[in-house]
């Protein structure tokens, strides 16, 4: 099971989600961490690349250890 932290800088507009201790994601509002959250704990199809949008192909690389800042 992962561990994961989702905390907040003290503003309303810089969001974290930490899973076991790897930063995963910074967001700017609620709703991107809701996205990933669900995208974390609800399984998705697969999908051809070209069906992906910007956000899950960036998820996808991050997921593979390819696109992490």
């Amino acid at each position: 099971m992962n561990s994961i932290k989702i905390s907040n800088a003290g503003t309303a507009d810089q969001w974290r989600i930490t899973v076991d201790n790897q930063t995963r994601l910074v967001a700017e509002d609620w709703d991107e961490v809701h996205a990933f959250m669900v995208r974390q704990l609800l399984p998705l199809p697969e999908v051809e690349i070209s069906d992906m949008t910007a956000y899950e192909l960036k998820q996808a690389l991050v997921d593979a250890g390819e696109g992490e800042e």
